[in-house]
């Protein structure tokens, strides 16, 4: 007979338990227990977003990664591709589409 999923209780576990849990699933939050445990249960439900990542390429350009959920940047992302300043990349990794653009996506917050 086949066992039933193991269900973890994260409000059980040690902040650093918790910290290494978002380490591993790729998500960014505040490391407040409350603000870790909302996460992981949003991202075990499906319903986390992850966030946009942004490379810089040695020869120029970017590199985009955003995650299908994010509508928000999905779209801004779709109207520079209509525009001719990016291109869709084929890759899909990580709840992530992938684009390359010749300008900056996310500004720098500096």
């Amino acid at each position: 007979m086949p066992r039933a999923p193991k269900i973890l209780e994260y409000n059980k576990m040690k902040a650093t338990d918790l910290k290494k849990l978002c380490e591993q699933r790729d998500i960014q939050c505040k490391l407040i227990v409350k603000d870790m445990v909302e996460a992981l249960k949003l991202e075990e439900e499906g319903k986390w977003v992850f966030h946009t990542e942004q490379e810089k390429l040695k020869r120029g350009g970017y590199i985009i990664k955003i995650d299908y959920r994010n509508k928000e940047h999905l779209i801004k992302m779709g109207h520079l591709v209509e525009k001719g300043l990016s291109r869709r990349m084929e890759i899909y990794s990580m709840y992530r589409v992938w684009y390359k653009t010749e300008t900056e996506f996310i500004q720098s917050q500096n």
